[in-house]
Order: structure tokens, then sequence, then C-alpha cells
């Protein structure tokens, strides 16, 4: 083989290789689905972000802000459509695993699942989707009429960012409470107090 055929052979296969490890990156790094999060700046896509604050005081903990975030589901393979619903479940490492938590959502229109609130916290809730700082991974059902049509596995960021100390007391109230009637009425004063 000539040396001018070996170069033209060699570039054609170099350039051959460098497009099909251009096309295996972007299969890579394509996912099948995502979290739509409204933050309180606007959306972000796969991110959670979250402020601790450390309460000290009479009333000391931790809590954080905002406590919940509101987040639909999307799947770029599989739109919504009448009947569809997505269960989506938190396996990350470090999760309480009876159950893991989870959220079923309908799926059947518009561009996303219906809303679901998530909150930080390490085991299932009933009121909110359960999730921990770092990276969550996700894994996911959608169906259609109770029939399983997709199942995959995608993962979203929280990030807990340091909001400082604040000062958090009781908070007392009274009232005044009243038994019996006329000359027998007797009355006294009720002080109650509590950590809001």
């Amino acid at each position: 083989m000539e040396l001018k055929s070996f170069r033209s052979f060699f570039t054609k296969l170099k350039t051959k290789t460098i497009l099909l490890l251009f096309i295996f990156a972007l299969a890579i790094s394509t996912t099948a689905a995502e979290l739509q999060v409204e933050t309180p700046t606007g959306f972000e896509t796969d991110l959670l972000p979250f402020r601790s604050i450390t309460y000290a005081g009479e009333c000391p903990g931790i809590g954080f802000i905002p406590e919940q975030l509101k987040a639909r589901f999307k799947s770029s393979s599989t739109t919504p459509a009448p009947g569809r619903k997505v269960k989506i479940m938190n396996v990350t490492e470090g999760m309480d695993d009876e159950p893991y938590p989870y959220t079923n959502r309908k799926y059947d229109k518009g561009k996303y699942s219906e809303r679901f609130d998530m909150s930080i916290a390490k085991k299932h809730r009933t009121r909110s989707f359960s999730v921990i700082e770092g990276d969550n991974e996700f894994k996911y059902e959608v169906s259609e009429n109770n029939a399983i049509i997709e199942q995959d596995s995608f993962t979203a960021k929280v990030v807990i960012n340091d909001g400082g100390v604040v000062e958090r007391n009781q908070v007392c109230t009274s009232r005044l409470e009243c038994d019996g009637s006329g000359e027998n009425r007797k009355c006294r004063t009720v002080r109650s107090c509590s950590c809001s």
C-alpha cells in the first residue's frame, strides 16, 4: 500500500472513530427522564435547591427553606396521554427502603406529570416525596391502563446551602376558661406555649 493511500485510509478511519465516539457520548448523556423543579427564582431541571436554617434558643433544631419544592416529571420518550400514570421511587443509598420513598402521579395531559411536593427526609411520607442531599437516584414506571409501557432511572441533585443561625423561642398565648354559671362561675387564665 502506498504511503498516500495509507494516510487517506487512516484519516477516514480516524474521522469515523471520532464520529462514532461522539454519537456514543451523545447517547450516554441523553437522559430518558427529568424533573422540572419550581424554585423561588424560576424553574430548574434535575436540581433541587434548599437552604438549611439552624435554630437556637428555646426551640432548637434544623429547618429547611423552602420546606417543600414543587416538581413535575417528564419523559423524553413517552409523552402524557389519557390513562397514563407515573410512579417514581427514590432508591438513593441511605434512604429508608421499607418502602422506598415513592409518589404516584397522573401523566395524562400536557407536557408533564401532575405536580408533587418534595422535601428533605430519609423515609417515605404521604404528603411529600422525600429526597436527601447530593445525587438522588430515581426509578420510574410509566403505565397506561395499569400496564407498564416504560421503566428506567434518572438522577437529580439536591443542594443544601447554609442559611445561618436563627433564634427561635416559644410563642405563648393566654386564654380565659370558665366553668359553671351565675354565682358559681369560676374563671382562670390558661397559658400555653409552643415552638412554631
